[in-house]
């Protein structure tokens, strides 16, 4: 109930006493496991964040081309709108606020800062591998491309629906086919 109030009003918008309503409990029972609103944040962003890391660590040992690479990137990343759009777009919506001073004051969304750096660390070492290894172009720019592929997966959390028409897995690879082939017919 949280994630999506979150993801739906931003989190300085959303009260306590809404997502305690919204679960059908008092706000004061949220408090019993929760200290504050930030924890809950907290403890929502922190998972994900955990579990997307270990994937995308999993997926940077494959031994495979750097384009069969970047697209088993993409096929996660556009197979995390199955389960995790809320987190996705508190992240995208909410991060300036929750990583700046004074809100951060803390540093306890830190690990935020950490989570996008690691995430695009991963896409682009394995675009500059493509271009060391002559797969790709010496001209594509590792962090544009991670970004052109980035923002179309967090764009697709506002017109993608899982299990209506297209598979996550079939729009990342219409997206990758896009960004390695082009559209101009030759």
């Amino acid at each position: 109930m949280a994630k999506r109030l979150f993801a739906e009003r931003g989190i300085k918008q959303t009260t306590v006493r809404e997502i305690g309503a919204n679960a059908g409990i008092l706000s004061g029972s949220l408090y019993h496991h929760f200290g504050s609103k930030d924890d809950i944040v907290d403890d929502l962003l922190r998972d994900f964040c955990s579990s997307v890391l270990d994937s995308y660590r999993e997926l940077s040992r494959s031994k495979v081309a750097p384009s069969e690479q970047l697209r088993m990137f993409a096929r996660f990343g556009f197979g995390l709108l199955d389960e995790y759009t809320a987190e996705i777009i508190i992240i995208q919506d909410d991060y300036v606020d929750l990583t700046k001073f004074p809100q951060n004051k803390d540093q306890r969304f830190n690990y935020l800062l950490e989570f996008n750096a690691e995430v695009e660390k991963h896409w682009t070492d394995v675009i500059k591998s493509g271009i060391k290894s002559g797969e790709f172009q010496s001209s594509a720019a590792p962090r544009i491309v991670y970004r052109l592929i980035r923002d179309a997966i967090i764009g697709a959390t506002r017109w993608y629906r899982p299990k209506k028409g297209m598979s996550a897995a079939q729009v990342a690879d219409a997206i990758v086919d896009i960004v390695l082939d082009g559209i101009k017919d030759r």
